[in-house]
């Protein structure tokens, strides 16, 4: 369709015309969610959020608080409806760990622990931050477990 056309239909019914991909819910609808450029605005949200604190003043209890109520919790929207990609898990990460490790986001040191032991829970001797890989993971199998109940309602009989 030609866009005078899709324009007029639109201020028919007094709405607006719109090309893919079109932001819903602060979800890129039509979007590749496989593509690294999709999950740009999740990365700058966390740098955003990482930008304000005053990381100076925290101690290594703090940042690990805001790791785990702030930075794990920010791609969780995404997450429960995406598969994350490799190359974005490993970006959230080395944020993580460069903002424990010395506070910022970008600045690279030595790290005191290997990452794969801190992320462990705690009973297993990490700090238990939990793997973004892992939630995203669980986040998915969950529309499997509610397809299998038949949580969806209606929707499933759509689906399948």
């Amino acid at each position: 369709m030609d866009n005078e056309y899709t324009s007029g239909l639109a201020n028919t019914i007094f709405c607006r015309s719109d090309t893919f991909p079109v932001r819903y819910l602060g979800l890129p609808l039509g979007a590749n969610p496989n593509r690294l450029s999709t999950w740009k605005p999740v990365l700058s949200t966390i740098r955003a959020k990482l930008s304000i604190w005053k990381r100076k003043f925290l101690s290594m209890a703090g940042r690990i608080c805001l790791i785990k109520s702030v930075l794990n919790s920010l791609p969780l929207y995404y997450m429960s409806i995406f598969t994350m990609p490799k190359g974005i898990t490993k970006a959230i990460s080395s944020i993580n760990r460069c903002f424990l490790w010395k506070g910022t986001s970008n600045s690279h040191g030595i790290c005191k622990v290997a990452w794969h032991k801190v992320i462990q829970s705690k009973p297993l001797g990490g700090l238990g931050l939990g793997s973004i890989h892992s939630k995203n993971l669980a986040l998915m199998f969950k529309w499997l477990w509610n397809l299998d109940k038949g949580v969806l309602g209606g929707w499933q009989e759509l689906i399948l």
